[in-house]
């Protein structure tokens, strides 16, 4: 994320939805002080809540994977293309 420019990121960004999911998947999200613990579990329910109305990835069972993906990569699509248009206005 650090590479992205700033101004084409935007805090609703389906690939800050995809960093989220990462870390609570790839990364101890219990290090910190309580309440930032609580902050980073709650956006990742939040996140799974947005792409399939579940709380965690263990809940999504899998046909309904696939639609969560298929969200997933739709947002990411447009999220391009809107990055793209920005870019070459």
């Amino acid at each position: 994320m650090k590479r992205i420019p700033k101004d084409l990121l935007l805090e609703d960004s389906v690939f800050f939805d995809i960093k989220h999911i990462r870390t609570g998947i790839v990364h101890d999200v219990e290090h910190g002080k309580a309440t930032d613990i609580q902050k980073k579990k709650q956006k990742i329910k939040n996140i799974y809540n947005k792409y399939s109305n579940k709380k965690a990835l263990e809940e999504i069972a899998h046909p309904m994977l696939v639609h969560f993906q298929r969200k997933l990569v739709e947002n990411i699509k447009r999220e391009l293309e809107n990055i793209k248009s920005r870019i070459s206005s």
